[in-house]
């Protein structure tokens, strides 16, 4: 769980170094009408840490297996209107959000991962599978961000 939680942990710096000095306008631009800006993959991400991080906690105590509902992820991109939200306001709080993730996944025991979460009406999972697939989600997310930053940018 150590080394799932540094790589979370340098990748928020390294996300918002390469974010940071892009122009706002095009952190918020769309790349098509049904596709996500930057702003608001990113501001997904916030979402899937803030849904992510009470499971990674309360599955440590909680009756098994502990349950939580799915996020509802374009609702919750829409409701915090993360397109026209300051894109310096969204990568702190992506950034924070994860380096806490991350806080949380290192204090993990290898007991501890073997613990059981449902979410839904999904199968129940271990805390060390619902882990390493919030890195996987985190990483696809990122390499969106990428690629569309530089498409933007040759533009």
């Amino acid at each position: 769980m150590k080394e799932i939680a540094a790589r979370i942990h340098d990748r928020t710096y390294e996300i918002a170094s390469l974010l940071e000095p892009v122009d706002e306008t095009l952190l918020a631009r769309r790349p098509g009408a049904d596709k996500w800006s930057v702003n608001e993959i990113l501001g997904h991400l916030c979402d899937s840490a803030l849904n992510n991080l009470p499971r990674f906690i309360v599955t440590r105590y909680a009756e098994q297996p502990a349950v939580f509902q799915p996020c509802k992820q374009d609702e919750w991109v829409a409701a915090q209107d993360y397109r026209h939200t300051p894109s310096e306001e969204i990568i702190t709080l992506w950034g924070s959000l994860n380096r806490q993730a991350a806080r949380a996944i290192a204090s993990i025991t290898p007991e501890q991962g073997d613990l059981l979460c449902k979410i839904g009406e999904h199968e129940p999972v271990t805390l060390r599978w619902l882990i390493e697939d919030y890195e996987e989600h985190l990483e696809h997310h990122l390499g969106q961000i990428v690629r569309l930053k530089e498409r933007l940018e040759g533009v």
